[in-house]
């Protein structure tokens, strides 16, 4: 009998250690797919640039995307130009580029993708970009991104 209750001790104690040993497997398989998804400005004298990289060794998820500029949300890439510009702009005469990324998934160590830029070809478009590269330095402008991991 003693040998029998032994045997079921010493059973259940292996049970537990394997469930504990799977438990800390994976914790470690999350941990290494965390992601760390950046965003930032990136300035020449001609233009101005908003770029987002995933830094890490996990894939990241994003789910959402959002600009403001000082105390609101901007529904879309014109209406920030407006705010910044104080309107006296016209987004559909200068050239600019953007990304939407919400929905896409970035590749662990990826390589910077431009949300935003806007180049200036000629001394009339230079006024747009130095009003946004401003409004980036003194934290008007920002750009908010919401992502997980592929274990959410």
């Amino acid at each position: 009998m003693l040998v029998g209750l032994s045997a079921i001790l010493l059973s259940l104690c292996g049970l537990f250690v394997s469930i504990y040993e799977a438990s800390l497997m994976r914790q470690q398989q999350r941990a290494s797919a965390w992601p760390h998804v950046e965003v930032g400005p990136s300035f020449s004298g001609r233009s101005v640039k908003l770029v987002v990289r995933n830094t890490s060794v996990g894939p990241a998820r994003i789910r959402a995307a959002n600009v403001t500029y000082r105390d609101g949300v901007r529904s879309d890439w014109d209406a920030l130009l407006r705010s910044v510009t104080a309107a006296d702009v016209n987004p559909d005469t200068i050239g600019y580029s953007f990304s939407l990324i919400s929905g896409q998934v970035l590749p662990p160590q990826s390589d910077r993708e431009d949300l935003f830029a806007l180049e200036a070809d000629d001394d009339t478009e230079l006024r747009p970009v130095r009003q946004i590269q401003r409004a980036v330095r003194a934290g008007e402008l920002n750009v908010t991104v919401c992502y997980c991991s592929v274990y959410d």
